[in-house]
């Protein structure tokens, strides 16, 4: 019975020792990989940017269009960076309107 306590106390211990450890060397990871990503969404954003300029020098759209349009992709860029990039969806919930209940009559 000694010899078990004596064993979970050394392997808590250990626990105890090697958790702190295993959470500091992954934190840094998951930032770096957050910077990543926004460097990919800054390109993306970018390229949309230069999709607009093609579109323009096809004339396809005017030059004013254009500037609007790369300003509204800067906006919505700029609010994603400050409020997150997620999608987050809210359930919604439809509610079918019940006919009257008519208490056994029938029409």
């Amino acid at each position: 019975m000694k010899k078990w306590l004596a064993s979970a106390l050394l392997v808590g211990i250990a626990l105890a020792w090697l958790l702190p450890v295993s959470w500091a060397l992954a934190a840094p990871v998951g930032g770096q990989v957050e910077q990543e990503v926004l460097e990919i969404r800054r390109q993306i954003h970018d390229l949309r940017k230069q999709i607009i300029d093609k579109y323009e020098a096809a004339g396809k759209v005017t030059t004013e269009e254009a500037e609007k349009i790369k300003q509204k992709l800067d906006e919505r860029f700029e609010w994603h960076v400050k409020h997150g990039f997620e999608k987050k969806f809210k359930e919604k919930k439809h509610k079918m309107k019940q006919k009257p209940q008519l208490d056994g009559a029938v029409r």
